[in-house]
This record gives C-alpha cells, structure tokens and sequence, in this order.
C-alpha cells in the first residue's frame, strides 16, 4: 500500500493530482478549507481508498489531526503534495498586513510544517517524497498580487 496526502484536493491541480494518484494506485488523504466531495467520487470510483479532512492547513491542530488519521489508519506516508494556495488580489497599499500575513502563512509556512510532520514520517521509514507546487508569480510578478508573488 502506498499512501499519498494532498492540500488543495477540492478542485483544480490538487483534485486532478488526487484524481491521477488514486488512478495509480495509492491511498490518499485530501485535505482542503471546503468539502471534497467531487475529488472524493472520482478517487474513488478509480478503485482507491480515500479519506477527507476539511480545515485549515495553518491550524497545527488540524495538522495533528491529519498526522494521526495517517498514521492510525495507515501507519506510513510515500507522498505529500503541498498544492494549497490562495491568493489576495488588491493593489499593494490597500492590503492590511493581516491579509498578507494570512497567504504566507497558506502559501509559505504551511507546507514547510507539513512537510516537517509528515516528512518525519518519511524519514522515519526511509523513503518517501514531498512535491511543492508553486506559481511562476515566484519568478515574473503578478499586478496586484502582492503577497502571492512573495509567497
């Protein structure tokens, strides 16, 4: 059995990476702010065992959560996909620097605590692999996208 985990799994990139695992073969655990009811229907109807926990990435205690449901259930991790993001979309002298801090937080922060709590699972079984999807906005600025460029 192989295990994977994916932020963002509700749409977009993350439901099709969630969709083109599950098609290989793993487990998955799908993560997102909102229900995943579609990703859930279609890793499944591939044949793939899956679970969902909706919540917040930058809540450790969502994080715990997450963590525990793997390793209880599971008892292994071989693949993280850090793909959650948001974005906020304003000229940058009307941002509160709340609203900045809460997309680093999503976008930067995150993935590194949960690449530390899974990737210590990974280590602890001596393989495994994280994957961090990432923006070219990292490279060639967006307008008015302030904190997702920094992110």
């Amino acid at each position: 059995m192989r295990v994977a985990i994916v932020t963002g799994a509700a749409q977009g990139i993350g439901r099709r990476t969630a969709e083109i695992l599950g098609e290989a073969g793993y487990t998955l655990l799908l993560l997102d702010m909102q229900p995943c009811e579609a990703a859930l229907s279609a890793v499944r109807a591939a044949g793939a065992e899956a679970e969902v926990l909706v919540g917040d990435i930058t809540d450790d205690a969502f994080i715990a959560r997450a963590v525990s449901l793997v390793t209880e259930r599971w008892g292994r991790v071989d693949v993280l996909v850090n793909n959650a993001g948001i974005s906020f979309i304003a000229p940058a002298e009307t941002i509160e620097a709340s609203a900045f801090r809460r997309v680093l937080e999503v976008n930067l922060v995150a993935p590194f605590v949960l690449s530390r709590a899974f990737g210590s699972i990974m280590l602890a079984q001596r393989e495994g692999s994280i994957v961090n999807v990432a923006s070219i906005a990292g490279l060639v600025g967006v307008s008015d996208r302030t904190a997702y460029n920094a992110s």
